[in-house]
């Protein structure tokens, strides 16, 4: 999730961040840097979090499951919320 999040925020994915690195742009290279500086933290500690990484061990699970909602009721609410982002987007957009 966090690696995730950084690639959000950063706009960028692995490939582009790399792109965009090698071009000189300063986001880029901070996007490189923060998925290496993690790579190295993640390496150094995970020692201490193998009880909790190995813990989540759960099979293959879905959102459906999970929820335990049917499966048509969480895709009617992934679509509406990824609408909602849409319009939020529009809206924000239009306000600058």
């Amino acid at each position: 999730m966090i690696f995730g999040f950084g690639f959000v925020m950063g706009g960028f994915c692995p490939g582009t961040s790399c792109v965009a690195a090698d071009t000189g742009k300063a986001d880029g290279l901070a996007v490189m840097t923060g998925m290496f500086f993690g790579i190295i933290v993640f390496n150094e500690t995970y020692g201490l979090v193998i009880p909790f990484y190995r813990s989540t061990s759960m099979g293959q699970i879905t959102l459906p499951e999970l929820l335990g909602l049917p499966f048509g009721t969480v895709v009617f609410g992934i679509v509406i919320l990824g609408l909602l982002a849409f319009k939020a987007s529009q809206w924000i957009e239009s306000s600058r």
